[in-house]
């Protein structure tokens, strides 16, 4: 029997276990080929602390209830379904962890450190701009542009990284207007903690996608995808080749452009995830 399907069968195993009366679920020792038991507690210990869970998506799912999927990457997604709104963090058996602006920092290179990301409120706050206009209008550089031109492309270039992935929204497809006055003078806009704001945002959408019944959500998905293959190597696909030389100066995500390979994990199979995370284990824990 191959790996595949000796995990699959295990899987099935795992799936009987969770929805028996007992609420039981079992892993299997490789080593000692022997199945441990393990009790799995229905909602949390203490609702004095954990009080929205009548309407947070973990309710639905151990209920076996159909409960639509949120419209990402499936790791990030089981991931996400671990979020409490009432402690900003992520809910694991061996306890909580969360996305941090050392994190933030590391991973994707956004500065934590420098002015807060705030403004007076503007009535145009609502509007948006169209992600494609912005990189058809703005799509080459000439040769010969003076420096106005260049630094509306300058800022246009960052419009589109803001709405497409620090700052994303559900569509993907806009980016706010409340973020242009930040880039009025491109000498101080690195002065603010982007850090701090793209952290901010997914804290909050992460909070809103915890809900019952939400499919969608925004934010930097990317810092949720990375910091969850960096933390949870085993949701994390094999990188092939990484040369150490090419971070230099680069922000520590950046290593998972490089090939990697999935073949290792059923990627298509959600509920897998749920359950790797199930018997989640400190030593799996970076």
């Amino acid at each position: 029997m191959d790996f595949s399907t000796s995990q699959y069968a295990l899987q099935k195993i795992l799936k009987w276990s969770v929805r028996s009366s007992k609420h039981e679920v079992q892993s299997y020792d490789r080593s000692e080929g022997i199945f441990h038991i393990m009790a799995l507690n229905r909602g949390p210990i203490d609702p004095d602390i954990l009080y929205d869970q009548n309407i947070h998506r973990s309710e639905t799912v151990w209920d076996d209830r159909n409960t639509p999927e949120i419209n990402c990457r499936r790791r990030e997604a089981v991931v996400q379904q671990r979020w409490r709104p009432e402690t900003h963090t992520f809910h694991m058996p061996v306890g909580e962890c969360t996305i941090t602006l050392q994190d933030v920092e590391v991973l994707v290179g956004l500065s934590a450190d420098g002015e807060p990301v705030i403004d007076q409120m503007h009535d145009d706050w609502g509007q948006r701009l169209s992600l494609t206009w912005l990189g058809a209008e703005f799509h080459e550089l000439a040769n010969d542009a003076d420096e106005e031109t260049i630094t509306r492309y300058a800022r246009a270039y960052i419009l589109q990284l803001m709405g497409g992935s620090i700052f994303a929204d559900k569509s993907t497809r806009y980016v706010h207007l409340m973020f242009l006055p930040f880039l009025a003078n491109l000498h101080h806009t690195g002065r603010y903690s982007w850090g701090g704001a793209c952290l901010a945002w997914l804290y909050r959408q992460l909070c809103k996608a915890s809900k019952q019944g939400v499919r969608e959500i925004a934010g930097s998905l990317i810092l949720l995808q990375i910091w969850a293959w960096e933390r949870f190597p085993i949701v994390a696909p094999q990188l092939l080749h990484v040369n150490a030389n090419q971070l230099h100066g680069r922000a520590y995500g950046s290593r998972w452009r490089d090939q990697f390979c999935v073949t290792r994990s059923a990627t298509h199979v959600v509920s897998q995830y749920r359950y790797m995370f199930d018997l989640l284990q400190p030593s799996q824990i970076v």
